[in-house]
């Protein structure tokens, strides 16, 4: 009886082993469940945050050297495109693209640090969508970041220093508003936007003397009652030559019936 006692504890604490065992599989499991679907999530969010940054921003890449024609004419630094300040512009060496080898990390890697890699129609294999190095953006090399890849890193990663804001569309112009089409605004330099009125409802002193269209529209008027007006005489002037022409006919007429003169004209 003794030995049975013993063999019943001993299988119980087993079971209890086992038991708890179990319990802690199947905690661990439950946890590493929870963990998995929180870093799903959360990798759903940061694919959503960075869709949503790449909408509202844009790249900018303002380096001089990273456009080789301004490298040409010796801007090898700074900022050119656009200059900068408030109102900065694009100078005219932007205008073929951010094509230098040295904005790209990967031909800097290759051994290409000068001259142009990736004009059209003659792309490296080094070339990629966008210019990569820190030191085409202005704003990362301002940080300290001259070497190296930026945007993306080499982590796939875009820092903040590759970006700019994407400039504000402009705000549509009503019909009959625009200050082009008024000639004393145009006269003004205002050629773009709303003017008669404004977007904030004001009605600029140019507006007053009409648009191109109310001008044409008055000419076409004034022409068409000067020429419909059927109590527009000949004049005075007009009046008396016609008297006076009518005179000499009959004079001629009366002389050739009489056999006096020459034949009537």
């Amino acid at each position: 009886a003794v030995v049975s006692t013993k063999k019943t504890r001993q299988f119980e604490g087993g079971s209890r082993r086992a038991q708890n065992k179990m319990l802690r599989l199947t905690l661990a499991l439950m946890v590493t469940m929870a963990v998995g679907r929180s870093e799903h999530f959360l990798g759903k969010e940061n694919k959503k945050r960075n869709v949503t940054n790449a909408t509202a921003m844009q790249l900018l890449v303002a380096s001089c050297s990273a456009y080789p024609k301004c490298v040409s004419l010796g801007l090898t630094s700074g900022t050119c495109c656009p200059s900068p300040g408030k109102d900065g512009k694009m100078l005219d060496c932007c205008q073929e693209g951010p094509t230098a080898c040295s904005a790209y990390s990967t031909c800097v890697e290759e051994g290409h640090t000068e001259g142009t890699c990736c004009a059209e129609g003659s792309k490296l294999d080094c070339c990629q969508e966008h210019p990569t190095s820190c030191s085409a953006y202005s704003k990362c090399a301002a940080a300290g970041l001259s070497e190296g890849a930026c945007c993306p890193s080499k982590e796939g990663q875009f820092l903040d220093c590759c970006y700019s804001a994407a400039p504000a569309k402009p705000a549509a112009v009503a019909v009959g508003t625009e200050c082009a089409i008024y000639p004393e605004c145009v006269s003004l330099e205002l050629k773009e936007g709303a003017c008669c009125p404004t977007p904030d409802g004001i009605v600029l002193d140019c507006c007053s003397g009409g648009s191109y269209a109310d001008a044409a529209a008055d000419t076409a008027s004034t022409a068409a009652s000067a020429g419909s007006d059927p109590g527009a005489g000949p004049g005075p002037q007009g009046a008396a030559e016609g008297a006076a022409a009518e005179e000499e006919v009959d004079a001629d007429v009366a002389a050739a019936t009489a056999g006096k003169g020459k034949p009537p004209r």
